[in-house]
C-alpha cells in the first residue's frame, strides 16, 4: 500500500497551494560554521581543563617517584589528553609496543598503560647499575627482570594517578598480574571511544611516550564532579604547597640604628682610624622588603647587638609612619 500511495503521489501534478516550494536556497548558509559530529573529540571538550589538571599533576608526582626509584633525573612531560576510537589508536605505528591492563575498581573499566621498550631497556639496565648507553631491539618477550622493572614502574604511575584524580574523586587501580594480556579484549569493537593522556619520559638523551588509556564511558557517571571541580575550589594540597614554598621566599629586614649629621668640613677632614660618636636611639621601627612593619627596642644579647620586636604596626600606623618619613625627605 506504501508503494501504491508513493506512485500515485509521483504521478499525479501538483497544482495551487499542493506545489512544493523550495525554502532555503544554498547561498543561505554559505557563512555558516560546519561541524563533524563524527569525531569524537568533541566528547570531552567541556572536560578538558580538569583532565589537563589531573594529568599535569601527575606528570609532577610521577617524576619524582621515577628518578627516586632509579636514582636519575627522569623528566615526565605531559602532552595532551584526547578522545578517538580504540581501533584507530592501536593501528598507529607510533602506539608504544609494550602495553600493560589496570583495572580500576572505583570507576568500575578496565584500562591499560603504554610504554616504549627502548625505555625500558635503558631503565632496567640503569637499575642494574648500567650506563643506560645499551638499547636492546624490540622484541616479543621479556626477561623476568624486565617483567619486574616494567611493574615497578607502572605500580608507579598507578599510585600517582590514585594521587593525582584523589582531590576531585576516588581512583584506585589495580595492575594486571600478566603483561602479555591482549589489550583488544578490553573492548566491544574497533569503534568504541577511548580517553588517551599522553605523556613524554626524558632521560638524558633518550625520549619516549607514554600512554594512559581508559575507557571514555567510565566518564559518563562522574562526568559532573569533572565539570563541577572547575568552579569549585581547586586542590587544597596544591595550596598549602604553594603556602608553604611563598612563606620560604627570603625578604630583607632593616631598621635604622645610626643616625648623625655632620658638616662637608668635617666629612673632608675625616682620616682612618677616626671614630664618629652616635647615640643609639633606644626604638626603632623594622621595615620588612622596605616596608614598616614593626617597632622595636635596642638591646644586646651575648655581647651583640639586636633589636626587640615590640609591636607590630597595623596600616594606619604605616601609612603615618611612610607620610612623615616622606616629609622629612623633601
Amino acid at each position: 500500500m506504501d508503494r501504491k500511495s508513493k506512485s500515485s503521489l509521483n504521478s499525479r501534478e501538483l497544482s495551487g497551494s499542493e506545489k512544493v516550494q523550495k525554502v532555503h536556497s544554498s547561498s543561505e548558509f554559505k557563512d555558516l560554521e560546519t561541524y563533524d559530529l563524527t569525531n569524537p573529540d568533541y566528547k570531552i571538550h567541556d572536560l578538558l581543563p580538569t583532565l589537563e589538571l589531573i594529568n599535569q599533576r601527575f606528570s609532577q608526582l610521577f617524576r619524582h617517584a621515577i628518578s627516586s626509584l632509579f636514582r636519575h633525573n627522569i623528566d615526565v612531560q605531559f602532552d595532551s589528553v584526547d578522545s578517538l576510537q580504540v581501533g584507530d589508536y592501536l593501528a598507529n605505528d607510533t602506539t608504544p609496543d609494550i602495553k600493560h591492563i589496570y583495572k580500576s575498581t572505583t570507576l568500575k573499566c578496565s584500562g591499560f598503560m603504554a610504554i616504549e621498550s627502548p625505555m625500558l631497556f635503558t631503565l632496567v639496565d640503569i637499575f642494574f647499575s648500567g650506563s643506560g648507553d645499551s638499547v636492546n631491539p624490540k622484541r616479543n618477550e621479556l626477561t623476568t627482570a624486565e617483567i619486574r622493572i616494567l611493574l615497578r614502574v607502572l605500580k608507579a604511575a598507578a599510585d600517582k594517578q590514585t594521587e593525582a584524580w584523589g582531590s576531585i574523586l576516588s581512583f584506585k587501580i589495580k595492575l594486571a598480574d600478566n603483561y602479555n594480556s591482549p589489550v583488544s579484549t578490553l573492548f566491544r569493537s574497533d569503534t568504541e571511544i577511548i580517553l588517551l593522556s599522553q605523556f613524554t619520559l626524558q632521560l638524558g638523551s633518550q625520549s619516549c611516550a607514554f600512554h594512559i588509556v581508559m575507557p571514555y564511558q567510565a566518564l559518563e557517571p562522574v562526568r559532573e564532579k569533572l565539570q563541577a571541580f572547575k568552579f569549585a575550589e581547586q586542590d587544597p594540597q596544591w595550596q598549602r604547597n604553594m603556602l608553604l614554598g611563598l612563606m620560604q621566599a627570603p625578604l630583607e629586614v632593616s631598621s635604622r640604628l645610626c643616625e648623625v649629621d655632620i658638616s662637608l668640613r668635617d666629612v673632608m677632614r675625616l682620616k682612618p682610624g677616626q671614630i664618629i660618636q652616635a647615640d643609639v636611639p633606644p626604638n626603632v621601627t623594622v621595615k620588612v622588603a622596605g616596608v614598616p612593619c614593626f617597632k622595636a627596642s635596642v638591646c644586646t644579647v651575648q655581647n651583640s647587638l639586636a633589636i626587640k620586636i615590640t609591636k607590630k604596626l597595623h596600616s594606619e600606623e604605616v601609612e603615618v609612619y611612610q607620610h612623615e618619613e616622606k616629609e622629612i625627605h623633601e
